[in-house]
């Protein structure tokens, strides 16, 4: 069954950053230039959800564990 996702302008940019596998936190400190009035606890957040859900829905998948932290990377479904 198709379904057509509606992005708002954070989410879209998030989804532009998944060209290459990133991880959240990579994404969030990006935006953080992008989007200087939010706070940057707000982004991060709001990125761990929006790719929280693209993952349950099928559209990233978890491609790695990468970094000292252990850090998933999100690549998105070809």
């Amino acid at each position: 069954e198709a379904m057509l996702w509606h992005l708002n302008p954070v989410a879209q940019a998030i989804w532009t950053l998944l060209s290459r596998p990133r991880s959240a936190r990579s994404v969030a400190r990006i935006l953080q230039e992008a989007f200087p009035d939010e706070p940057p606890q707000r982004l991060e957040d709001d990125t761990r959800a929006l790719l929280a859900q693209l993952a349950q829905e099928g559209l990233v998948t978890l491609a790695s564990r990468s970094g000292p932290a252990g850090r998933w990377l999100f690549d998105p479904v070809a």
